[in-house]
């Protein structure tokens, strides 16, 4: 990779103005630029990742004695994240909204630390990826401690080490980095297996080959720890979001910096906002506070009761507890009810869809679902709506075994291009229907159509 000249600050590996970028952080006594001479060279020739900028993040860090208030010293990790922190907000690194930070040994705690202090910064980074960082602190840190300030910081009794642990665990589940992945050496000796990988879940901890150092020596693209970077980066998020990974890391980031701007008022907020919050908690997979926080405003409009009657609706199709389908039956009927009470038709076609939906699903009553499809028709002839009231047509046709009618209604739902976890929403409601059909021949028809109708939609 060559020499590294400036220690400190940011070196340039690809710069083609994209939105999101991987930074390389390096450890005690590391440099810039040799740190990764075995690994970057793979990142950089990933086809998947071809859309990300390129950088590598330095700082002083030197095996020789500190003398402190003289002349000059290595500084802290607290000053150290602060010069991340000023590199973060500066051009060019200011204009990525979603940053992979790849981090070794200290490197892990100073990244840390930038995200635990600064929270517009945390909520930029995406991934978070520590090889040999000493999370916990090290034991070993002896008597160096008394001449080196980063050996002092990273030692297991430390204050920093103790305050950085603190923090991170007070951290709201929307600022900490969506994927977090501790990589351990399976020889390492100078970071403890417990200190890489106790202060985090298990599915965030792997271990690798390799000591201290030549965990980072790669050799080929199915090196180990390089797989756990490319596969951290490209996999992970719901069908919902985009599928490729910057966009999706920013699509992803988008959502926590809703819920972080939204959550504290979430009392306060018009419906509109409170169901723009829960959708966004929901993407970022906080389903059980989605639903605590949904119970909590049961007296809002009736939007945001079908909000709640479809998660549900939804964990009932999964778990198949009839508590659910039934409680979920009672919302939507309080908030048809509702909708009709003020001749709120749009609201009525939305509701009683659903409703037609549990009685078929659910209570298998196919009499009372063909009539609430032939009401949901009318209602939407009084008040024509969006995709969602075009969907919920063609879901009435279907209930009624009219395919032709229900495919054209789809077609014109599609037609509004409505997001792909709304289309998806659609598909798979669709579907619950399709394979109750007696007829085999005649579902496996349909089943063809609207495969081809949606999946251009949704995939």
């Amino acid at each position: 990779m060559g020499k590294d000249i400036c220690q400190s600050g940011l070196a340039e590996l690809r710069n083609n103005n994209a939105k999101a970028a991987i930074v390389f952080i390096h450890g005690f006594t590391g440099k810039k630029l040799l740190t990764w001479e075995n690994f970057l060279p793979y990142i950089a020739n990933e086809p998947t990742l071809t859309t990300w900028d390129l950088w590598t993040f330095g700082y002083s860090s030197k095996r020789g004695l500190d003398i402190p208030w003289m002349w000059s010293a290595d500084a802290s990790i607290n000053t150290l994240s602060d010069l991340l922190k000023s590199q973060a907000r500066l051009n060019p690194l200011s204009r990525y909204n979603a940053l992979a930070l790849v981090c070794h040994s200290m490197g892990g705690l100073v990244a840390q630390k930038m995200i635990v202090n600064h929270c517009d910064l945390a909520l930029r980074v995406s991934h978070l990826f520590l090889f040999g960082t000493p999370s916990k602190g090290l034991l070993k840190a002896g008597w160096a401690r008394l001449w080196k300030r980063q050996i002092r910081d990273m030692a297991a009794s430390s204050r920093f080490i103790e305050d950085l642990r603190r923090d991170w665990s007070a951290l709201s589940p929307h600022i900490r980095p969506p994927h977090v992945m501790a990589v351990a050496g399976e020889r390492d000796e100078f970071v403890p297996l417990s200190s890489a990988h106790d202060p985090f879940p298990n599915d965030s901890r792997a271990i690798v080959p390799g000591n201290h150092n030549t965990m980072l020596n790669c050799s080929s693209m199915q090196n180990p720890a390089i797989r756990h970077v490319v596969d951290g980066i490209n996999t992970g998020g719901k069908q919902t979001l985009p599928s490729e990974p910057d966009k999706r890391a920013i699509a992803i980031n988008a959502h926590r910096q809703l819920v972080h701007r939204y959550l504290p008022g979430a009392d306060g907020l018009d419906d509109e906002a409170f169901v723009n919050l829960v959708l966004s908690m929901e993407e970022l997979g906080q389903q059980e506070a989605v639903m605590q926080l949904l119970e909590s405003q049961k007296s809002r409009g009736t939007d945001v009761s079908g909000v709640l009657a479809g998660r549900l609706k939804r964990r009932w199709l999964k778990f198949r507890q009839k508590d659910d389908a039934k409680h979920a039956l009672a919302v939507y009927q309080d908030a048809y009810n509702r909708s009709l009470s003020t001749s709120n038709f749009e609201q009525a076609v939305y509701h009683g869809i659903n409703l037609a939906f549990m009685h078929f699903a659910f209570l298998q009553d196919k009499y009372a679902a063909d009539k609430l499809a032939n009401d949901v028709i009318d209602h939407y002839k009084k008040a024509p709506s969006d995709h969602w009231g075009r969907g919920s047509v063609g879901e009435a046709y279907l209930i009624l075994g009219d395919f032709e009618q229900a495919l054209e209604w789809y077609g014109k739902a599609l037609d509004l291009k409505p997001q792909q976890r709304e289309a998806g929403a659609m598909y798979e409601q669709a579907l619950v229907y399709i394979n109750r059909m007696p007829d085999r021949a005649a579902q496996e028809q349909i089943m063809e159509r609207f495969d081809c109708m949606f999946g251009r939609n949704i995939i």
